[in-house]
């Protein structure tokens, strides 16, 4: 995709992000979801916007919601 993916290889190994290839309507892009359940960037190729930049975008920060909500309605104190 000639952009710069490759440098967040290792927060993504050790779960400091997520990364995510998204292919929408003969486009393509990746996200990048930080580990506070935001998105943080995503690009197409050569960095550039696309439709599978917004709508990965648009996709993966919901997902990134629903997920943070479940994951605070599972942190019970004792």
């Amino acid at each position: 995709m000639r952009h710069c993916v490759g440098s967040y290889a290792r927060r993504a190994v050790t779960g400091s992000c997520y990364l995510f290839h998204v292919e929408y309507k003969g486009a393509s892009a990746t996200v990048q979801v930080d580990q506070d359940g935001r998105v943080a960037q995503a690009c197409g190729p050569r960095n550039a916007r696309n439709p599978a930049t917004t709508w990965g975008s648009r996709k993966l920060g919901n997902w990134a919601m629903m997920l943070n909500e479940i994951s605070l309605s599972n942190d019970i104190s004792c």
